[in-house]
């Protein structure tokens, strides 16, 4: 398993020029591409060597470092007995159970999927995901059983190269940078478009979106039909969102998690 530094804070830190104050709850030292979490704690790293799982103290406990041809592009990991990880490159979708041992492999072409874009977890028993070669938005169950498959109405849009897709209980969001995020019902039908950030990466918890823009946390009601950003707390990071009442800020060199 690889090493990680860790440290345990409890800090409640104040910075005077700006009101933001946030308690530190701990920390960890590895290289982080991409950062997830989900309800019961756990916490996903994607990076160049694998993947690696950690509890809500920031200890390691599990990790994946098998190689995979063009890498990993994503994960989903709203379903902690089913992460969800995604290769563009290989046109396949790798399924992982909570130890991050490797239960399946799924062949997108063998289910005549030829350009996916984004893929995500839906209800807990399939997968959903645009394919830019039909223009269509499709979801499966994970008996490889198409149960929609719905071409996209996006008024006033005339560029979609979607980046990122998560499914909550109501709603499907889908990034679009610079546009933004599209949002959908459980139906596919087109509800409203909310600001996002140039990376085109957010979280959606607690019926909140939140990402990183222009070197501050920003959060907003998901509901909003013209939703107002607010300002969570200046970060340094490359990524973070608010999840609940903590706090997510990753880069190159660690993850720390706070306090709202």
């Amino acid at each position: 398993m690889r090493q990680t530094g860790i440290a345990f804070l409890i800090l409640l830190i104040t910075n005077p020029a700006t009101g933001f104050s946030q308690k530190i709850l701990c920390s960890a030292q590895i290289p982080v591409t991409q950062i997830y979490t989900n309800r019961i704690g756990n916490i996903l790293i994607l990076n160049n060597d694998g993947i690696f799982s950690f509890n809500d103290s920031c200890r390691q406990t599990n990790s994946f470092t098998g190689k995979v041809a063009g890498g990993i592009q994503s994960l989903d990991a709203s379903n902690p007995l089913k992460l969800l990880a995604f290769s563009k490159g290989q046109n396949t979708i790798f399924i992982f159970d909570d130890k991050l041992h490797l239960q399946t492999s799924i062949d997108l072409k063998q289910v005549g999927v030829l350009l996916p874009a984004v893929v995500c977890n839906s209800r807990n028993d399939g997968f959903r995901l645009y394919d830019q070669a039909q223009r269509k938005l499709i979801r499966f169950n994970f008996n490889l059983v198409k149960d929609a498959d719905i071409e996209l109405n996006l008024p006033g849009i005339s560029r979609f190269e979607p980046v990122m897709m998560m499914e909550t209980e109501s709603n499907i969001y889908i990034s679009n940078p610079p546009e933004g995020i599209h949002v959908f019902d459980r139906f596919s039908n087109y509800l409203k478009t909310v600001p996002c950030n140039e990376s085109g990466n957010f979280t959606v918890a607690d019926n909140r979106i939140s990402y990183v823009k222009n070197g501050m946390i920003i959060s907003f009601d998901a509901d909003a039909f013209n939703p107002v950003e607010e300002e969570v707390k200046f970060t340094t990071a490359k990524s973070g969102f608010l999840f609940f009442d903590k706090i997510f800020e990753a880069d190159e060199k660690g993850f720390t998690i706070s306090l709202k």
